[in-house]
């Protein structure tokens, strides 16, 4: 493959992972006069909060586990191997993923008096942690 063609390759994936964060960033901007004429100042607090609740559930449990499989793909093993790999890393995911959702359920009551300071938003806790269990599979698929 010649220069060029890797220059042209390159710019042709840039551009289609470009078109799907810019539409992310367009939807957002859409939505926006609906968010600030539905939701006061303390939703947005609760929102962010729950994102912030989401983000380190990532960073401390999903740990970059679908990544990690590169890894081991890019070793020189046999198909075999590879094929080995795979299942026992997607059972791992599924594993971690339902058990981090069963947990997070659990926890629930709790973390929302830590985190709010009321138990007024444990269902839209129950919605993260499940989400996250659903999103750690979901990572894992599109890297294998």
């Amino acid at each position: 493959m010649t220069l060029a063609e890797r220059c042209q390759n390159l710019l042709k994936s840039t551009g289609l992972y470009s078109i799907a964060v810019f539409a992310g960033r367009m939807a957002s901007f859409i939505l926006l006069p609906i968010y600030t004429r539905y939701l006061s100042p303390a939703d947005y607090g609760v929102m962010e909060l729950l994102d912030l609740t989401g983000s380190v559930l990532t960073i401390l449990i999903g740990m970059r586990f679908g990544q990690s499989l590169f890894y081991f793909c890019s070793l020189d093993i046999s198909q075999e191997q590879r094929v080995r790999y795979i299942s026992t890393a997607a059972f791992g995911a599924v594993l971690l993923g339902v058990m981090a959702a069963l947990i997070g359920m659990v926890c629930s009551r709790p973390l929302s008096l830590i985190i709010f300071g009321t138990q007024k938003y444990v269902n839209l806790l129950h919605l993260v942690f499940l989400t996250f269990g659903i999103s750690h599979v979901v990572v894992f698929v599109l890297c294998s």
